[in-house]
């Protein structure tokens, strides 16, 4: 990565953190713009140039990989950590305006279960010696930084050996008493699958995959889970209702597969979120709302046989509109915030 290159990245960066935003835009023909709870706000700098963005990418993400966008991919990303203070996700693409990029920013360090506020049963239930722990929402929701709180707290607390498979890696794990082995697809494996394969042969006890694009990739997480691994992966889905969620992704899933899918991912489900962000009353930051189903093994029988058992889904955990009436009742949110943050997604 050239040095210039760098610096005006960490410069953006800087600069973002500053303002409190959570993203970075950049798109041929308008000025660096920032994304905030309010929405994508230009910013006062002259409107960059499709070279420019594409000579960044270059830097960050590596020439050969920007090259294959239109030919062999629709996006590319990778990682750029601003030590200390923020966590960079560089996602790369190219509309008929030019190259565009996207620099999410993710706090320097794991947050904790308390923070993130993920309910205790979900957190026990993701520590389950084997199976699979979902983790649905939008893209806006914090599902990826409520996954990686639960991968922070297994490391912290179980002897054990965790992989991740990231694209790209988010923040780097330290090990406490876990062993960790991060893996960062177009870095270190070709592709996700590749990935959780490599980490099924290391022997890992619990496989974090927060990103799912396509069948294949979701299947290989299926088959860790059905040979004794745990994993834990986010999907970018969201319905109010958790069996709705389970629903959807299954009948997402090639028509001529969907049966065999759905007995094999029923079967290794053991707990299913489903998360948003909703403003609180008075402009005081935002909160996450969790529903939630953790089904038991004659849930998980059910729920294999069709859509008429994932009901059951609805008896086994908490509902968001559960969650919310109770938020209302102790002035916490309004109607109106709940709607708006439904509308979002």
């Amino acid at each position: 990565m050239s040095s210039e290159a760098r610096e005006r990245i960490e410069r953006l960066m800087e600069g973002a953190v500053a303002k409190g935003v959570s993203a970075i835009v950049l798109a041929a023909g308008e000025p660096v713009a920032y994304r905030s709870e309010s929405g994508v706000l230009r910013g006062e700098e002259e409107p960059l140039l499709s070279d420019e963005i594409r000579s960044l990418a270059d830097a960050v993400v590596g020439a050969e990989r920007v090259a294959e966008i239109g030919p062999r991919t629709g996006a590319v990303s990778a990682s750029f950590p601003l030590p200390g203070k923020a966590n960079g996700l560089v996602n790369v693409t190219r509309a008929r305006e030019g190259y565009a990029m996207t620099i999410t920013l993710l706090p320097p360090v794991t947050l904790d279960v308390a923070e993130t506020m993920v309910p205790e049963a979900v957190v026990n239930a993701a520590m389950s010696s084997d199976g699979m722990a979902v983790f649905c929402g939008h893209a806006d929701s914090g599902k990826e930084a409520t996954a990686l709180s639960v991968v922070e707290h297994i490391n912290r607390n179980l002897d054990c050996l965790i992989a991740t498979v990231e694209d790209p890696a988010a923040v780097r794990l330290e090990p406490k008493r876990a062993i960790v082995q991060q893996r960062e697809v177009g870095l270190d494996v070709p592709d996700a699958a590749s990935g959780i394969r490599a980490a099924m042969k290391q022997g890992a006890d619990f496989l974090f995959v927060p990103e799912i694009n396509g069948f294949e990739e979701l299947l290989a997480c299926v088959t860790a889970a059905e040979r004794g691994v745990m994993v834990i992966t986010c999907l970018d889905v969201f319905r109010i209702r958790v069996p709705e969620c389970f629903e959807l992704i299954v009948e997402a899933q090639p028509c001529d597969l969907r049966a065999g899918f759905r007995e094999a991912f029923a079967t290794a489900l053991r707990v299913l979120s489903v998360q948003v962000l909703v403003d609180k009353s008075g402009g005081r930051g935002r909160v996450p709302l969790f529903g939630y189903a953790i089904p038991d093994a004659n849930e998980r029988l059910s729920l294999a046989d069709g859509p008429r058992a994932s009901g059951t889904m609805a008896t086994c955990g908490q509902t968001l509109k559960g969650v919310r009436d109770e938020l209302k009742r102790q002035g916490v949110i309004t109607q109106r915030d709940w709607e708006r943050a439904v509308l979002r997604t």
